[in-house]
């Protein structure tokens, strides 16, 4: 079994995606979001101070990686096509720098949830061939 992004169930993976990741989050407290903008200010600043910085880096780091891992996680589950395909030999910092760049670039859609601003900006740099 296979799709493509015309597949209209490429979009409702999509959206299950974003919905699995927020999922926890909302459980705990439905007044938690975490959006582009704060997605943004934690992976690029500006920072109060070094410790912030640092604290600030590793999380967006880990939240890229996690995004990375899952997707990997639900290919190999169900066979499905990735969302983005990243370059071979790419870093989690790449990752960082593409994903800073699309947010700035893309101001009117920070208020979006952040898993999705993520998986917009990755499938737009890296699509699928």
């Amino acid at each position: 079994w296979s799709m493509r992004r015309s597949d209209p169930h490429y979009l409702a993976l999509l959206l299950l995606l974003s919905l699995v990741l927020v999922a926890p989050c909302s459980a705990a407290d439905e007044s938690f979001s975490f959006t582009g903008n704060d997605l943004l200010r934690t992976c690029d600043g500006p920072y109060p101070n070094k410790l912030e910085e640092l604290g600030s880096t590793r999380f967006c780091l880990g939240y890229i990686q996690g995004m990375h891992q899952f997707q990997q996680a639900i290919r190999a589950i169900r066979e499905v096509n990735p969302l983005f395909c990243e370059p071979r030999g790419g870093t989690y910092d790449q990752l960082r720098r593409v994903l800073v760049k699309w947010l700035k670039d893309n101001p009117e859609k920070l208020h979006h949830d952040a898993q999705l601003t993520a998986v917009l900006a990755f499938s737009q740099a890296f699509p699928c061939p």
